[in-house]
């Protein structure tokens, strides 16, 4: 990708991902950061995070992709090889409000540690269509929540709305509430729209949102530098109403790449030996 698109600013494979590439490779983590930072990668998404609690993490089945200790000891190998990235928080699980603060807590002792965090983001818990099943947390619980960690992570110099999961307007509330970023126009989106939220806003809307909301609306960069006006003011952009997917509803065909890894999920270990 780095190669035919050298412009590109590749924000990409969170602590879980760089972690299976260390034990699929057996490299330590600090080698499979180097390397990929020689192929290209210029910073590392937060995902993953879910709740960086162990007990949460056995119960949500994903202590075995990452630990807490795991997914923080990442981001600090990234940040040592100069790698900027951002952090997140997955709540309304099996979390308490205490765990709750334990991540937030975390997230700040590891930025005043190192300093690569360039912004926070959370969300709430998207129960439609998985196996863990529940209710999806209120819009006031995440307007809540966003302030809560405005609060807490004083050296994080950005809060980012997440109106992926939450909608338009509760990202737009979200600005009043310690958030200073509306995010990014997303062409495809995958894993929320699985769970069953499918929010889509282009950047003639997202901007609306910022500037109805009383906010001057700029562009930024992974390092969230300012890069100008929003692109729609300078030249004509067509409008983008729904997301691109991966997948189309009811295509369950698998892609020959797929059929060939060795299967580890509890699913594809059962397709694969009934030949399904």
């Amino acid at each position: 990708m780095k190669q035919k698109y050298p412009a590109f600013k590749l924000h990409a494979l969170s602590p879980p991902e760089v972690i299976h590439v260390s034990r699929m490779s057996r490299l330590p983590v600090p080698k499979v950061i180097e390397r990929l930072i020689g192929a290209g990668l210029d910073s590392i998404p937060g995902g993953g995070a879910e709740i960086l609690v162990d007990r949460v993490r056995k119960l949500l089945n994903c202590y075995s992709k990452a630990t807490a200790d795991e997914w923080l000891d990442v981001m600090r190998h990234a940040h040592r090889a100069g790698l900027r990235t951002t952090a997140t928080m997955m709540y309304g699980t099996v979390e308490t409000p205490e765990e709750r603060l334990e991540h937030l807590f975390r997230l700040r002792e590891l930025q005043d540690e190192m300093g690569g965090f360039t912004a926070f983001i959370t969300w709430s818990y998207q129960p439609d269509h998985t196996e863990l099943g529940g209710a999806e947390a209120t819009g006031v619980e995440y307007l809540r929540t966003v302030a809560a960690a405005r609060l807490v992570l004083d050296n994080f110099d950005n809060l980012q709305a997440s109106w992926v999961t939450q909608g338009g307007k509760v990202g737009q509330l979200s600005l009043a509430f310690g958030a200073n970023d509306m995010g990014s126009v997303m062409i495809e989106e995958n894993v929320v729209r699985a769970a069953g939220a499918s929010y889509c806003m282009d950047e003639i809307e997202i901007v609306r949102n910022i500037e109805n909301a009383g906010f001057v609306a700029k562009r930024r960069n992974m390092h969230y530098e300012i890069l100008g006006n929003p692109i729609f003011r300078e030249r004509a952009v067509p409008r983008m109403l729904e997301l691109a997917v991966a997948r189309a509803d009811g295509d369950s065909s698998r892609p020959p790449e797929i059929v060939r890894y060795t299967a580890r999920s509890a699913a594809e270990k059962k397709a694969r030996l009934t030949g399904h």
